[in-house]
This record gives C-alpha cells, structure tokens and sequence, in this order.
C-alpha cells in the first residue's frame, strides 16, 4: 500500500469520515451502511465502497388477551431482531412459541416474561396481569328461627375475591345492607 491520505465516509457512522489511515467508527443501530474509502498518492486516487451489515440485539415486545371471567390469557410474541424466544410464567411453565395461552387457574395479580435472544444481545420484558373471575355468593345464618323480634346474624361464605355486598332482608330492620356480615331483626 503505498497511499499518502485517506478520506473515509461512514454512512451512519460516528464519526461520519475521517483522514486517518485505520480509523475506528460506532454505529449505534442496525442497519446496512456504505463505507466509502478514497485512497490517494502523488500518482492518483481510488475509490471503494464496501457494504457493512449491522445486528441490532433483541428487542422484546409482546401484547396479551384476557376476558375478566376466564383464568386464561392468551399471549402474542413483538420481539424484533431476536433468533429465538422464550416465554416465562409465574408457576415456572415456559413456552417457545411466537403465541402461546397460560392458564393462571384462579384470581390474582401474575407476571408474564418474555426473553429474547440474539447474537448480538438479549432482551426481557415482564408484564402483570390481573386475573378476575366472578365471586360465587354463599352465606349461613347463626340461627333460623326465633321468637320476635329475633335478630340473626349473617356470616359471608362467598369465595374470596368478592369486593362488594347487596344484601335484601324482606322484612327485616334494616331490609338492606352492604356489611359484609350484616345482622337483621324480624
């Protein structure tokens, strides 16, 4: 090599050219970039152009479907630039696929994690999810019958994800509540 300067241009490159013999340049995003090299002596000049294909690692990105009511959830891989995926869940059951259902199987907050994977880097984002599935309404009474005027005692057995009470009493004093254990006189 017998050139005495160089002046190099780097599509997409920090920096964008340089005069220096064997420079060093950062490309901060994926991509195909045209890197330009012109080569010069007292006898002349010479061109070249050369095609750099940059990676960008995985990137992860994924949407889910719930209906309040159900335990299921249904979830749909986004992730960019990623060689593979894997799907993690709060019970430890992991899932490979681009979409993929959990079953969660009762009411409470969960995480949902999906990894990506690349060559040039991996990626995980984790979501919640809450789960939600209708209160089943039971109760007892502390006696079922009396002499008037009789107040009896109700006691709330309903499943544990009930928030809130109606209760009607035809009759009684008071003839509504929304105690969660309310007492009413006949």
């Amino acid at each position: 090599n017998n050139a005495t300067s160089f002046e190099w241009h780097f599509q997409g490159g920090s920096p964008s050219s340089s005069n220096l013999a064997n420079p060093s340049v950062n490309f901060n995003s994926g991509g195909i970039f045209a890197i330009t090299l012109i080569s010069s002596n007292a006898a002349g000049s010479d061109t070249i152009t050369q095609n750099l294909a940059i990676e960008e690692g995985a990137q992860s990105a994924f949407t889910f479907d719930y209906t309040i009511g159900e335990t299921q959830a249904s979830f749909y891989s986004q992730a960019t630039d990623a060689d593979s995926i894997q799907w993690i869940f709060d019970d430890g059951t992991t899932s490979t696929q681009d979409t993929t259902t959990h079953d969660f199987g009762a009411d409470g907050i969960y995480s949902a994690a999906l990894a990506a994977f690349s060559n040039c880097g991996n990626d995980t984002l984790i979501q919640e999810i809450e789960i939600v599935t209708p209160p089943t309404a039971d109760f007892e009474l502390n006696a079922s019958s009396g002499c008037a005027p009789f107040t009896v005692q109700a006691s709330d057995l309903s499943s544990s994800n009930t928030t809130s009470w109606s209760w009607s009493a035809p009759g009684a004093t008071p003839d509504t509540s929304s105690q969660q254990n309310p007492s009413f006189t006949y």
